[in-house]
């Protein structure tokens, strides 16, 4: 029964918001057969047919996780239609929203954004965005696309009365990026951590926490790799072997004897950003907004170290000694992020 409720009052949030951003429709009205049927940029119905053929192309299926899934419903009350340039051609590219509901015949539902270009006069799927987070919680709603960038936030249902945060995407190489997502509190856990998901290069390119030396090799080619003199008895990554580190400009990674490679600090500079459970960490991060992220007060603590250099000190994960070490300067600036590994 709640979740039969829950389900009605998202639907109305969802068409609240549809009817709160009017939709400027083209007066062309094309019929389309499938979605390379020439178009113009304000087509909305070819762009609805490119969608209709979607439902049973594989790739878009499998984005959505639906390839093999035997019971659902598409909601075709739901949809909305945002235009705007994203990938600098100067063409009005589109995202629609859709929901699908009644998963394996679950009392279900989660909301999407089919993304289309404007290519060669044909409505081309890109991608997908996931704008529900369990969707009884979170809803991603697309105020406007600027500059090639998609600008939304993510909003708290009814009941629930979560706060809003906004988040932003782009298309590039034909994947969508989530570029920036708001500092922001999530659920209130007995201990607090903050998880680094992903390091985004100035280029919005994705670094992995973890990884193998070649694959950092294959972003930044060649890193200069030192040995230290005196091996560390303790606080490393990697317990067993000789204790390396993998450096490039801004990035240190420690290695071990198989060349599997962890990061171990960040330089803040250059345009550098960290994805985490929290939210978008940038150089122009301030302390109080990453204070203000986490629910309970114990969950950090300050270290005041020589020359007016304040850490602040957060776990890496639930269960995990292991603390990320936030550095800021006299001025209140974000310099480094480093992993601290107790013995």
């Amino acid at each position: 029964m709640k979740k039969a409720f829950l389900l009605i009052t998202f639907s109305f949030l969802i068409a609240g918001w549809m009817m709160g951003c009017r939709q400027h429709q083209s007066n062309a009205e094309n019929t389309a057969t499938n979605p390379d049927t020439l178009v113009t940029v304000s087509d909305s119905n070819a762009i609805m047919q490119a969608f209709e053929n979607l439902k049973t192309d594989n790739v878009f299926l499998k984005d959505v996780g639906i390839e093999e899934e035997k019971q659902f419903t598409w909601n075709d009350m739901l949809h909305k239609i945002i235009r705007g340039d994203l990938n600098g051609d100067g063409l009005s590219d589109a995202l629609l929203s859709l929901s699908i509901e009644g998963r394996g015949g679950g009392n279900n539902f989660d909301v999407h954004y089919a993304v289309f270009l404007n290519k060669d006069k044909q409505w081309k799927y890109t991608g997908q965005i996931d704008a529900s987070i369990f969707a009884e919680d979170r809803f991603y709603a697309v105020d406007t696309i600027e500059n090639g960038i998609i600008k939304g936030n993510w909003l708290g249902n009814k009941d629930e009365s979560l706060t809003p945060y906004a988040a932003d995407y782009i298309v590039m190489d034909r994947q969508l990026v989530n570029t920036f997502t708001a500092l922001h509190n999530t659920e209130n856990v007995e201990r607090e951590y903050l998880y680094v998901a992903e390091i985004l290069t100035p280029e919005n390119s994705s670094v992995r926490i973890t990884a193998n030396v070649k694959e950092y090799e294959k972003l930044f080619g060649k890193g200069k790799i030192a040995t230290p003199q005196e091996q560390p008895e303790c606080g490393t990554y990697f317990d067993e072997g000789t204790t390396r580190y993998l450096d490039y400009p801004n990035l240190r990674f420690e290695l071990n004897d198989e060349n599997k490679a962890a990061l171990i600090s960040v330089e803040f500079k250059s345009g550098i950003k960290l994805q985490t459970n929290k939210g978008t960490i940038t150089e122009n991060t301030k302390l109080k907004e990453l204070k203000n992220s986490f629910h309970q007060k114990d969950s950090w603590i300050m270290l005041d170290e020589e020359n007016g250099l304040k850490t602040f000190a957060i776990p890496d994960d639930a269960e995990s000694d292991n603390q990320w070490h936030f550095d800021f300067d006299k001025n209140g600036k974000l310099l480094r992020l480093s992993l601290f590994i107790p013995c």
